[in-house]
């Protein structure tokens, strides 16, 4: 990616449980080298962002054992970094009660300025 370009993230999330995940919320943080530029959803997803900590934060209702909700999308223009930097971009899952197979419940990406 280079300065001025646009970072879409598009995020599924997918219950492998054999229990409905409740209250499941998803987390994007937004690094330090982007610049909120929008957010994408559906009915089925409420997002908001804040400029600090935690950056989107998307609520989704129940969702039954097996089930994927709704795909919903963040994006943001890469504004800083010389080439060769790199940053990672999170998106976190999280349900109430917590999950109890939280290793599934992070995704990772890097990103590498041109």
């Amino acid at each position: 990616m280079a300065i001025g370009d646009t970072l879409h993230v598009n995020v599924t999330v997918h219950n492998v449980g054999t229990a409905p995940a409740s209250d499941v919320t998803v987390t994007v943080p937004l690094p330090a080298n982007l610049t909120y530029q929008s957010e994408w959803t559906d009915l089925d997803w409420t997002c908001t962002f804040s400029a600090t900590t935690p950056g989107w934060q998307c609520l989704h209702g129940p969702l039954a054992p097996g089930g994927y909700a709704t795909t919903f999308a963040v994006t943001a223009t890469v504004t800083s970094g010389a080439p060769g930097t790199t940053f990672p971009v999170l998106v976190e899952a999280a349900t109430s009660p917590p999950d109890a197979s939280a290793a599934n419940d992070t995704s990772r990406t890097t990103v590498t300025i041109a």
